[in-house]
């Protein structure tokens, strides 16, 4: 991913989805990528959860985001 430009990644998965990756902020980290944590839950999304990722994208004046959803 670093190789390729991003240089944050922002997480949509809730923890309690199925195949959660885990440590993947501590990896990210450790290679120089910002990891963002933002679950949501794909059933019953919330204005508040697209108010958050906007948020998040528009605070970072990364060349390449990475949503992970």
């Amino acid at each position: 991913m670093k190789g390729a430009g991003y240089a944050t990644v922002i997480n949509l998965v809730p923890k309690s989805h199925e195949n959660p990756l885990s440590n993947e902020d501590k990896i990210l980290n450790s290679i120089g990528i910002r990891y963002i944590y933002l679950p949501v839950v794909f059933t019953n999304p919330k204005h508040d959860d697209f108010d958050s990722v906007v948020d998040a994208l528009e605070s970072r004046d990364d060349y390449r985001i990475w949503v992970r959803c």
